[in-house]
């Protein structure tokens, strides 16, 4: 008899409980492609705005310390590290590999929209603030280091193997990088939002 329970129960686990974490974990990785769908639609409809507020381009500023920031570094690394003879002209946003073969950093190598969208989710998306409020500006850091990153490995392919640029910066890095950012997250989920979520307490948000 007593056998007979526990085969019931452990059918009960493996039948309800087991999937009942499944679904949960379906559950907050829709929500997390949710919320990226939605900043994709908002930032899409504000583009056709060219991103101007009361006819005010406000994301002007920020584009501009992020692309001197990302040019300076990513000039840093060639030069120092890679031995590259670049040069940087911040005035036009360009490395120059030589007098007429140039890499122009436009507003999108910025980082501003995949850290714009980072924050986005993490804010909407449930969790301890004060978790929050440590790791989002941890992950902002990564993010943007990720950025420089990928703006000297471009610069790299584009002087040794330019036949393969287009397939780096059209494809695989973006994939990469869209990669890390869902392992920031995924790193959000497992040690701070299941951690300190309490069964049969509210989520906290």
């Amino acid at each position: 008899m007593v056998r007979k329970k526990s085969m019931i129960k452990d059918k009960f686990h493996k039948s309800f409980i087991i999937p009942l974490k499944e679904y949960r974990k379906l559950k907050d990785i829709g929500i997390f492609f949710a919320l990226l769908l939605i900043f994709t639609f908002v930032g899409y409809i504000w583009k056709l705005s060219d991103y101007r507020l009361f006819g005010v381009a406000v994301l002007n500023p920020a584009y501009s310390v992020l692309i001197r920031t990302v040019l300076l570094t990513s000039g840093e690394m060639l030069q120092h590290i890679f031995r590259l003879d670049v040069i940087i002209q911040v005035d036009t946003n360009r490395i120059y590999l030589s007098d007429d073969t140039y890499i122009f950093i436009y507003n999108g190598c910025s980082g501003l929209k995949e850290m714009a969208m980072f924050i986005f989710i993490m804010v909407l998306f449930p969790g301890p603030w004060k978790s929050k409020l440590f790791f989002i500006p941890i992950s902002l850091i990564i993010i943007f280091i990720i950025v420089i990153l990928r703006v000297v490995l471009l610069v790299l392919i584009f002087n040794y193997h330019p036949s393969y640029y287009g397939l780096f910066h059209n494809f695989l890095l973006n994939y990469i990088f869209f990669g890390i950012f869902f392992i920031l997250w995924l790193v959000w989920v497992k040690f701070y939002y299941l951690k300190q979520r309490k069964p049969g307490k509210p989520e906290l948000s």
